[in-house]
């Protein structure tokens, strides 16, 4: 399962997606989704954010991951739709802790699901979930 999601992303162009993203909105998306891609801060996101638009409307399975600017670590926001229907925010830290832990980084992973995403590419790559702003 693994090495279809490790191909589908070298397929995108997507290997520096964290790993922790890519297997949480693949296990939500299915192995038969959509893989639009990863769009990095130096990417142009109309490709993949155009894929991830095109299969909501349509009803159907995808994800794709999109990195924004950190202060001190690796942000990243990521959607699926499941073959269920359900949608879902994904977001990813590559360090809690702001750099200051001693111990080393603390990344996270949060799923939410999101009865109303958006995804757009209008100005600039943008994941997000109106009902829940504080994510």
């Amino acid at each position: 399962m693994f090495a279809h999601l490790f191909l589908a992303l070298a397929a995108t162009g997507s290997l520096s997606t964290p790993k922790e993203l890519a297997e949480e909105l693949h296990r939500i998306a299915g192995s038969d989704a959509r893989a639009c891609g990863s769009v990095t801060l130096k990417d142009d996101p109309k490709v993949s954010m155009s894929c991830a638009e095109d299969a909501l409307k349509a009803g159907r399975p995808f994800w794709v991951a999109v990195q924004s600017q950190g202060v001190d670590s690796l942000l990243w926001s990521g959607a699926a739709r499941a073959i269920d229907g359900a949608t879902w925010l994904v977001r990813y830290d590559s360090d809690t802790s702001g750099g200051g832990s001693t111990t080393g980084p603390k990344p996270s992973t949060e799923s939410f699901l999101c009865k109303d995403l958006v995804i757009s590419a209008a100005k600039r790559a943008v994941i997000s979930c109106p009902s829940q702003p504080w994510r």
